[in-house]
């Protein structure tokens, strides 16, 4: 069925809408049939993808029907998706937070959809405003620095006096991992992996040297003073109008395969990229430690630090 719809095969198109519709398929099956249909553009598959985006039981299908419409230049997607998005778990409102602020009239959508109320700004991450910002537009920004203000990055005295507050937080008490556990599985499991749980976007945490404290507040208050190698984010324009960020996992003269924030892989053609630039800022933002209590921060630590996994 894959090959038949890179070659746009009719039968094989029906097929394919035939198992996404399919409650009783494979779904290791549907799932190659969304990164396909993400990559191949067929519009007649818009329809059964956005059903399964916005209605879908299945939190990974809903994940993965959003990034495969990221590709479709379609106005009526952004709608539909901002009509369900406040009823998202928040790994599926991680794919359509990526979906809507890849182009600029998405993004103009969603921030009105925020100004009426629709949408919670507080439940929009950091990387969420600053990617609408990569965005380049001057009406966009505008509405960005009203809702969010400037979004400018802290200073060095103002990044050391935190790490230095919460080095003493979690020096002075005792936390619990258990919590911890359902903080990290929260907050950073989307991106980083601790004994073989979790995403691909940053570095695998389990042979990290946890046991420093001082190193691991750095890497987290700060996660762009020092950026592993491999893990560099690049910002690409495509040529359909669409600004990404991500990570590149892979690339060669043909393509590159460019992992974003929310876990999923675009693979972008050569000659659809009419810009491609590293970036000095880490994918992971500034910030995520802010909106915890002391409590929190410690018992995210006493799991962090854990030596061996938590057994249930």
């Amino acid at each position: 069925i894959t090959l038949g719809l890179r070659r746009g095969k009719p039968q094989a198109v029906s097929e394919a809408l035939r198992v996404l519709a399919d409650p009783l398929a494979d779904r290791a099956r549907q799932l190659q049939l969304l990164q396909t249909l993400g990559e191949v553009r067929l519009l007649s598959a818009v329809p059964a993808m956005l059903k399964l985006g916005c209605e879908s039981s299945d939190n990974a299908l809903r994940s993965a029907a959003l990034a495969a419409l990221a590709g479709y230049d379609d106005p009526a997607i952004a709608s539909e998706v901002i009509t369900v998005y406040a009823n998202m778990p928040d790994d599926v409102q991680a794919a359509a937070q990526s979906l809507l602020t890849a182009r600029r009239a998405s993004a103009a959508r969603f921030l009105k959809a925020i100004e009426a109320g629709t949408i919670d700004s507080h439940g929009v991450p950091r990387e969420v405003v600053e990617k609408l910002m990569l965005l380049g537009d001057p009406l966009i920004t505008h509405v960005v620095t009203r809702l969010w203000g400037p979004i400018k990055p802290a200073t060095s005295a103002e990044l050391h006096a935190r790490i230095d507050r919460l080095a003493a937080a979690v020096r002075q008490g005792s936390g619990i991992p258990k919590p911890g556990k359902k903080i990290f599985d929260q907050q950073c499991a989307r991106c980083h992996t601790l004994f073989g749980q979790g995403g691909k976007v940053g570095p695998d945490l389990t042979t990290y040297r946890r046991d420093d404290l001082d190193s691991m507040l750095l890497n987290i208050v700060n996660p762009s003073a020092e950026i592993r190698e491999g893990y560099v984010a690049s910002v690409v324009a495509v040529t359909d109008g669409r600004i990404l960020s991500g990570v590149i996992v892979e690339q060669d003269k043909n393509v590159v395969v460019l992992r974003g924030a929310d876990g999923h892989e675009a693979t972008l053609p050569r000659d659809a990229i009419d810009t491609l630039r590293p970036s000095s800022n880490s994918l992971m933002p500034e910030g995520l430690l802010n909106e915890m209590s002391t409590q929190q921060v410690r018992d995210l630590f006493a799991y962090l630090r854990s030596t061996q996994p938590l057994i249930d």
